[in-house]
């Protein structure tokens, strides 16, 4: 198994919020540098912190990916697909 060094996170933001009347983990991940950023498990009512959060940081968002189908993520999505930006849910894109 490959060893994953400090100095190859020196670039990776991560935040981890709670949302939700389900109390959501969601997560956004992202490559400094590139200013590339993804969400992971976007609960209800998640929409509003994270675009908060890019805003914040200056980063695009490159993509949505749910891990698991549960009612509490955003609707209408397979779980493991990742969904393109440019914001949160990807307002008029297929599948919204």
């Amino acid at each position: 198994m490959p060893l994953i060094l400090p100095d190859r996170l020196a670039n990776v933001f991560i935040a981890y919020f709670v949302t939700g009347a389900w109390q959501s983990n969601c997560y956004v991940i992202a490559d400094e540098d590139a200013g590339l950023a993804v969400a992971i498990d976007v609960g209800m009512d998640a929409a509003r912190t994270v675009e908060e959060l890019l805003a914040q940081r200056d980063f695009q968002l490159a993509g949505i990916l749910l891990t698991h189908g549960l009612s509490t993520t955003a609707p209408r999505r397979r779980p493991g697909r990742c969904a393109p930006g440019p914001g949160v849910g990807a307002p008029g894109r297929p599948g919204n």
